[in-house]
């Protein structure tokens, strides 16, 4: 239930690395992923359901963080650990 609420008021760069991390973890252990899949499957890991706009904005914020800060790459659609 914490991570729930905390990923609920994500909007500050507080939580961005929570969600990071999560993203990287599945990224290095999938052979690339699309943005859609990683987004759904850090959504289940914080134990969501289902990805409404807030969630799904907070997702879209971080992988734009990642992109910015040269942590990850797209190739072909997929996401790539730099």
């Amino acid at each position: 239930m914490l991570f729930k609420l905390q990923l609920l008021v994500y909007t500050k760069n507080e939580y961005k690395s929570e969600i990071a991390d999560a993203m990287m973890t599945v990224i290095k252990h999938s052979y690339g992923i699309d943005k859609d899949s990683l987004c759904a499957e850090v959504t289940s890991i914080f134990g969501y359901d289902r990805m409404g706009p807030k969630i799904a904005k907070a997702m879209n914020n971080t992988i734009d963080y990642m992109l910015q800060n040269d942590m990850v790459t797209i190739m072909d659609g997929k996401m790539h650990i730099k």
